[in-house]
């Protein structure tokens, strides 16, 4: 699969699609908190942090190959050479091929129980000796990302070498590995999976191309054992970088790591294509999250829970998708996403909380609260927009929406 060119365009926040499950939601962790983009006008970030609101009523109207929304079945076609979204069951041309036919294939690429590819992937992550970690998936990704040669597949084929047959070319070419994108995230995928990693495969459609790229599981957000925001802060400590690119399942709160070789470390931008489809790996065994490396304090563990759940609101009293931050005594947070009716519900330690949320352009109020043993506690929180441009209007009053939604403005 040749991989397609990374836009110079602002990235925009997309909606991951899924094959055969709910669609995940692309999330940015940057300074300001998750990022993420839902119904309101489309927001786009520059590369100097400003922001831009667009009106827009389809993706092609404010970013070209903006993935669309919709959801794949592993029986739906999709032609391998030229790109081309998949389709709907039935019968494709001579180049489809089925969805739950590829992902057969991957995984069956992703040849974990192989000596060669299990020698590889101890070897790299023996730098950070000890149970899986993050510092083992980010020395896997630089390893491949440093010493990769990028060689076409056949012509008039969509060829996918299996992990270890990528590790033997790559011996003889006296480098990490040979191949096209596929390739690349088949070896890792696998390399991770052989310490222990939880791993999926995304193609990419669109534009008479396609990409491939994989993401490694974090664990959830409303797991504190997870610790998922400390992974990110040392993901942005590490690579100097304000911005972790993930995706958040709103139902799970289970975040995934992106590791596209176009980025330029674990959690770098997302790649833009038409059609986005996840292929998960070796799916019939629980999903493991990696630990923190060693030295990086964790939040706590092994003490008595309850939970804080609640539903973020306009001041309009609509619902309003966000991520919710719930700080402890000591300064520590958790995030938790909203689903799609504005509602969160997080497991903590008992304690005193501070309880916010976060939307680009609103202001939202923060709450105190104490949390007993076993107790489960309801928090409402409420937000107001808060953006103005240079003429002194609001986006509402540019754009129709505000906080009682969308308006009839400008309607005959």
């Amino acid at each position: 699969m040749a991989p397609l060119h990374r836009s110079t365009l602002p990235f925009v926040l997309l909606l991951l699609l899924t094959c055969g499950s709910a669609s995940d939601v692309p999330c940015v962790f940057g300074a300001d908190g998750i990022q993420s983009l839902d119904d309101g006008p489309p927001l786009l970030e520059s590369a100097t942090g400003e922001e831009t609101a667009l009106v827009a009523s389809g993706p092609s109207q404010y970013l070209p190959n903006v993935p669309l929304i919709a959801q794949y079945d592993e029986s739906d076609q999709v032609d391998v050479l030229t790109g081309a979204a998949p389709v709907a069951g039935g019968a494709g041309s001579g180049n489809s091929r089925q969805l739950g036919e590829i992902k057969q294939e991957i995984n069956q690429k992703v040849d974990v129980e192989n000596e060669d590819t299990r020698n590889a992937a101890v070897i790299i992550a023996a730098q950070f000796p000890g149970v899986y970690n993050i510092d083992q998936i980010s020395s896997i990704y630089s390893y491949l990302k440093d010493g990769w040669s990028y060689v076409n597949d056949p012509r008039g084929l969509d060829y996918y070498s299996s992990a270890s047959n990528t590790l033997k070319l790559g011996k003889e070419l006296d480098c990490v590995g040979a191949g096209d994108c596929d390739d690349f995230a088949i070896l890792m995928s696998a390399l991770i999976e052989a310490i222990g990693g939880s791993t999926r495969i995304i193609f990419a459609y669109g534009n008479n191309a396609g990409h491939a790229y994989t993401e490694v599981y974090l664990g959830s957000l409303n797991d504190p054992d997870s610790h998922v925001r400390e992974k990110i802060n040392w993901l942005k400590s590490k690579y100097d970088s304000d911005q972790i690119f993930t995706h958040v399942d709103p139902a799970s709160q289970e975040v995934w790591l992106n590791l596209d070789w176009s980025a330029d470390h674990p959690g770098g931008p997302f790649y833009n294509a038409n059609r986005h489809v996840v292929l998960m790996i070796r799916e019939e065994y629980t999903t493991a999250a990696p630990g923190l490396p060693r030295g990086f304090e964790a939040l706590s563990s092994g003490q008595s829970y309850g939970v804080i759940r609640g539903q973020v609101l306009s001041s309009g009293g609509l619902p309003m998708v966000a991520t919710v931050i719930l700080t402890d005594e000591r300064g520590r947070e958790q995030m938790a996403v909203t689903d799609d009716r504005g509602s969160y519900r997080v497991e903590l330690p008992a304690g005193s909380y501070r309880i916010t949320a976060e939307r680009t352009g609103y202001e939202f109020q923060q709450i105190s609260t104490d949390l007993s043993t076993g107790q489960e506690r309801e928090v409402p929180i409420s937000g107001s927009q808060e953006y103005v441009i240079e003429t002194g209007f609001t986006l509402g009053d540019v754009f129709g929406w505000g906080d009682d939604g969308l308006s009839a403005q400008g309607a005959a």
